[in-house]
């Protein structure tokens, strides 16, 4: 329990903070409520951090970047299944005045637009759940399983509703240790900048599922070798607008350690 303050020109902020857990069931079941906030001062590296694939706009060149003060109320459980399996399940309620996201713009050059994407600072208000289910059962093997579904009052750009994550980790021997991914994302669309009350369509991205994998040999301490398998299922996807991924690809690749 504690209150804490944060002043920003001359702009005072006092988010509260509150946690509260109760044992369910004894060594295998808890459930919390947790009340806070907190303020972000975006600067370039957290912008950049986000969306490396910007191109310049009047926000980035002039460094006009703005707070965003994010209040938020959680509960939640966690526990133990059984030895070496544990979950953890919770739901978020939270408000934000400056939510950033990237909204697609055009850039005249010559006699052609140039796509690009800009950042857009939005006051939201979104429910969040999130669920996880995290399965070790020897130091060698790990698998987890992660989902979160978000449910906004706007329309946000580049922002998907649901994504599903399915990671395992295997470790053979000392030399060998094996990785596996599988993740979906849930459809997108980029909005349109609005310029002199026009407003470009909305694109639509798909859904996708993406597929990895990765072998790490350690030769020794300092020397190692890796091939990763990206994208196995040979889907084209776009994470950007200006990063896409066509195909499957495979990596070859070593590793020194000085």
């Amino acid at each position: 329990l504690g209150v804490n303050t944060d002043l920003l020109a001359d702009d005072l902020k006092v988010f509260p903070e509150l946690r509260a857990q109760y044992e369910l069931i004894k060594k295998g079941l808890f459930a919390y409520s947790e009340i806070g906030g907190n303020r972000e001062v975006y600067n370039l590296r957290t912008v950049y951090g986000a969306n490396p694939f910007l191109l310049e706009s009047s926000i980035i060149t002039d460094n006009i970047l703005p707070s965003n003060t994010k209040y938020f109320a959680r509960v939640g459980l966690n526990g133990n299944l059984f030895r070496g399996v544990s979950y953890q399940v919770s739901l978020e309620a939270n408000t934000q005045d400056g939510f950033m996201h990237f909204i697609q713009s055009y850039n005249y050059l010559g006699h052609t637009y140039r796509p690009r994407l800009i950042p857009q600072f939005t006051k939201v208000n979104m429910v969040k759940l999130n669920a996880q289910i995290d399965a070790k059962w020897t130091d060698k093997f790990h698998v987890w399983l992660k989902g979160e579904y978000q449910s906004f009052d706007q329309h946000l750009s580049h922002i998907p509703e649901l994504k599903i994550g399915l990671n395992g980790d295997f470790h053979y021997n000392d030399q060998w240790f094996m990785s596996t991914s599988v993740g979906y994302t849930g459809a997108r669309s980029y909005l349109g900048e609005t310029v002199d009350a026009f407003s470009n369509p909305p694109i639509d991205i798909n859904s996708m599922i993406d597929v990895n994998c990765k072998v790490n040999f350690a030769y020794n301490k300092q020397i190692g070798f890796y091939v990763e398998g990206l994208n196995l299922l040979n889907n084209n996807f776009d994470f950007w607008q200006h990063d896409l991924l066509i195909g499957r690809r495979i990596n070859f690749g070593a590793k020194y350690r000085f």
